[in-house]
């Protein structure tokens, strides 16, 4: 994995070859082909057999006429420019027409859960569909009810608050956590973490910006499964930072993974601006260990 990847960052840093690849690249529309797998000239018909139908243009593959009098373009014809997908026409959330693109959201992306693909209806940067999908994942539901160790519980639950904060913008708080992350890593007592966890909890509920930022968006219906239910992203973030404080306590023997839910989540992000999807997918814990191929929301 490290050479391929090292590979890629290789030839994406050769601006020659890019130059060269842009300019070979096929411009023209690929052409259309019927159902034997031989291309047609859609403008004059098939050249080998001639016109059909005593010397009528056959309409096959060559547009149709309206009721207007004007011809159509035949809809099936791939106009994409080698190979790469267009943008098409669609109505948006107010009615308007706008370009739809469809595109996938990881499964690597910086500050993104590792393994998870969303793929993503777009017109403009607004998400009007999305389909989650785990490229890692366990069959197992014992998976979602493992207890892990107290220290690995702690890295877990500030890991996921960092990649949220990070998100947010403030880059002060997410170092802070970075901080306690890197000591719950070393040798000291987990136990000591404990105060200085509990401090940073309480230092993030006096930040009404970033509250502000996080409030009402991601909200879980009160009466959905799991732990998180009732709770926006502010919520969630909190809830990330006392879990790594309870995991640090001498009375606390473990926590259960809490994973989200893939079928609520494709209906929290539908409407959502990117950011905010991110922002959503970030207050969630998408633990590979305990990601379930389907949960019913």
């Amino acid at each position: 994995v490290a050479q391929a990847l090292d590979t890629g960052a290789t030839a994406l840093l050769d601006h020659d070859a890019q130059k060269r690849s842009e300019t070979q690249r096929p411009t023209e529309p690929t052409d259309h082909h019927d159902g034997d797998g031989h291309g047609q000239d859609h403008e004059h018909g098939d050249e080998a057999g001639g016109d059909h139908d005593g010397g009528e243009h056959s309409d096959a593959g060559t547009g149709h006429e309206d009721d207007d009098g004007g011809m159509d373009m035949d809809m099936d014809m791939d106009m994409s420019p080698g190979g790469i997908p267009l943008a098409v026409e669609g109505k948006d959330r107010d009615g308007l027409h706008l370009d739809v693109l469809n595109v996938s959201l990881g499964p690597i992306l910086p500050l993104w859960p590792a393994g998870l693909v969303l793929h993503c209806t777009l017109q403009g940067d607004i998400v009007s569909e999305a389909r989650a999908e785990f490229l890692f994942r366990t069959d197992s539901p014992d998976a979602t009810r493992t207890p892990i160790g107290r220290r690995a519980a702690a890295v877990h639950w500030i890991d996921l608050a960092v990649r949220m904060v990070r998100l947010a913008g403030s880059s002060a708080a997410a170092q802070r956590l970075c901080a306690l992350r890197d000591r719950a890593l070393d040798d000291s007592p987990i136990e000591s973490l404990h105060h200085a966890l509990k401090t940073e909890r309480d230092r993030f509920r006096r930040m009404p910006l970033l509250a502000r930022s996080l409030a009402n968006l991601g909200s879980i219906p009160a009466d959905a499964a799991g732990p998180w239910a009732g709770t926006d992203a502010w919520e969630r973030l909190l809830g990330m930072l006392e879990a790594a404080s309870t995991a640090t306590s001498p009375d606390d023997h473990g926590l259960p993974f809490s994973p989200a839910n893939p079928r609520l989540v494709e209906l929290m992000v539908s409407g959502k601006d990117l950011g905010v999807v991110r922002l959503i997918v970030a207050s969630l814990d998408w633990s590979v260990a305990c990601a379930l191929p389907e949960v019913a929301v």
